[in-house]
């Protein structure tokens, strides 16, 4: 599909025409997952499990994507950037508490009943006098989810 536009010099507005990437995800994807992850690389191995195990909810609403974790009683909306077939990979940034903040980059690859790929923690630490970045420490987990039932769109 063409995009259409309108030039901003003439005081218009840029239009853009065409499907959401959220309309690209595979219904597959949304449902309740258990998932474990294994830690690959870090620059700070005090810092994050080594392992984990965790129970996602991945689910749509309207445009947004939510993860929840009945677990530790965390959700998110998330940012979707990529979408396909059997392909997704989406972000989420944590708001700034105590000076830090957390993005994660996940990237999965769906097959059938389960999804593979990683998970990469980019936490910032943050100076309490000017707000600049004084460290990043990362993590990059690979991770394997097993489909536990359904999927949820509202």
């Amino acid at each position: 599909m063409m995009p259409a536009l309108a030039s901003e010099q003439n005081g218009g507005y840029t239009l853009k025409a065409g499907v959401s990437v959220i309309d690209s995800v595979p219904n597959t994807f949304y449902g309740n997952w258990r998932v474990v992850s294994k830690l690959q690389r870090t620059n700070a191995p005090a810092k994050f499990n080594s392992s984990s195990v965790d129970l996602w909810n991945l689910s749509r609403e309207g445009d947004v994507l939510n993860l929840s974790n009945p677990f530790t009683g965390a959700s998110a909306s998330l940012t979707l950037s990529q979408a396909s077939d059997s392909n997704i990979k989406f972000t989420r940034v944590s708001e700034v508490q105590n000076n830090q903040r957390v993005t994660e980059v996940v990237e999965l690859n769906l097959h059938k009943d389960y999804f593979t790929g990683t998970n990469t923690w980019y936490w910032q630490v943050m100076s309490d006098v000017n707000g600049q970045i004084v460290s990043t420490y990362t993590a990059r987990y690979s991770v394997r989810g097993e489909k536990l039932s359904g999927m949820s769109i509202f």
